[in-house]
C-alpha cells in the first residue's frame, strides 16, 4: 500500500485495515501528505496474522499507530529512509524491526521488542517502550559499543536488554546509564541473551534503586577503569568476570549457588554482596 498518491490519489481514510488477509507480508508507506489528509492528524494501521516487512513513514508529523486485533505482530520499518510518527497501540505485543535509519517508535502498555543493529542505534532514533509491559531492547551484530548513555533522552522505558551476538573483546562495550535504568518499570533493567558480552559498563547507575540485573544467557566481563555494581539474577546461574575497578556483585542468599561464577579482576577490590541475610557452605 502505497499512501504517497500513486495509488490513485486515496486520502483521508483514518484506518487502514489489513485484518481480512490472513498471512499477508505487506509493504506498506505512508507520507506526511497522506497522515495530516485525515481529520485527527493520524493513521490506523490494524494487522491480524500479517507481518509489515517495510514499513515507510518518512517525514510524518501525525500519528501512525499500530495494533492487532489478536494483539500480536511483527513490523520491519524501511531502511535507507527516516521513520517517524510509529505509535504502537495498548495491549499489543510487538516485535519492531529498525531499519538503517533514523526510526522514531513509542511502545504502548503491552510487552513490545525493539531490535536494532548496534552501531545504528544513536541520538538521532528515538525510541520509547510502553508503560506496563516488559520491554526489551535486542541488540544484534558485533559493530561497535552500544552507549545508552549517550541516548538517555532518545532511548528509555525498556526493561530488558537482549545481547543475540558474542561482542568483541577490545571494540564492543555496553555502556548502561542511569537514567535508562530509572525510566525502566520497578528502576530494573535485565542483561539477557546467548551473546558474550564485553565491557559491561555500569559506573553511571549510582541511584540506589536503580539496578542492573545479569540474568539468564549471560556471559560478561566488566569494564576496566570503573566500579561496577550489578545484581545476579536469583533463578538463573550468572557468569561474570571483573575488570579493572572496584567491582560489585550483589546475590541474594537464595540465588547464589555454585553454578555461579564472578571472578574477580586484576586490580582493585572486587566484592560479593549480599541483599539479605545468607549462610555461605563450602558447597557454594
Amino acid at each position: 500500500f502505497d499512501g504517497d498518491g500513486s495509488n490513485g490519489g486515496i486520502s483521508g481514510f483514518e484506518t487502514i485495515d489489513l485484518s481480512d488477509t490472513d498471512g499477508l507480508t505487506a509493504s506498506v508507506v505512508l507520507t506526511d501528505a497522506y497522515v495530516t489528509s485525515t481529520a485527527s492528524n493520524a493513521v490506523n494501521l490494524t494487522i491480524h496474522n500479517n507481518d509489515i516487512s517495510s514499513l515507510t513513514t518518512t517525514g510524518v508529523t501525525g500519528t501512525v499507530t499500530l495494533d492487532s486485533s489478536d494483539n500480536t505482530f511483527s513490523v520491519t520499518t524501511a531502511s535507507g529512509v527516516n521513520n517517524a510518527g510509529i505509535v504502537i497501540a495498548a495491549g499489543e505485543t510487538a516485535t519492531i524491526t529498525l531499519g538503517d535509519g533514523n526510526n522514531t517508535v513509542t511502545g504502548g502498555t503491552g510487552s513490545e521488542t525493539f531490535i536494532v543493529v548496534d552501531n545504528q542505534l544513536d541520538g538521532s532514533d528515538s525510541l520509547t517502550g510502553g508503560g506496563t509491559g516488559t520491554d526489551t531492547l535486542e541488540i544484534t551484530g558485533s559493530n561497535g559499543d552500544v552507549d545508552l548513555l549517550a541516548v538517555a533522552t532518545h532511548t528509555s522505558g525498556f526493561e530488558t536488554i537482549q545481547i543475540d551476538a558474542d561482542r568483541v573483546a577490545g571494540t564492543d562495550a555496553l555502556r548502561i546509564s542511569d537514567a535508562f535504568v530509572g525510566a525502566a518499570t520497578g528502576t530494573t533493567v535485565k542483561i539477557t541473551g546467548g551473546g558474550t558480552i564485553y565491557h559491561l559498563d555500569t559506573s553511571d547507575v549510582t541511584t540506589t534503586a536503580n539496578h542492573v540485573v545479569i540474568g539468564t544467557g549471560a556471559v560478561v566481563t566488566m569494564q576496566d577503569g570503573v566500579n561496577n555494581l550489578v545484581y545476579a539474577d536469583d533463578t538463573q546461574a550468572v557468569n561474570i568476570t571483573g575488570g579493572t575497578g572496584n567491582d560489585t556483585v550483589v546475590f541474594t542468599e537464595a540465588g547464589f549457588a555454585n553454578s555461579d561464577l564472578f571472578t574477580g579482576g586484576t586490580t582493585g577490590t572486587d566484592t560479593i554482596k549480599f541483599s539479605n541475610a545468607a549462610t555461605i557452605t563450602t558447597a557454594e
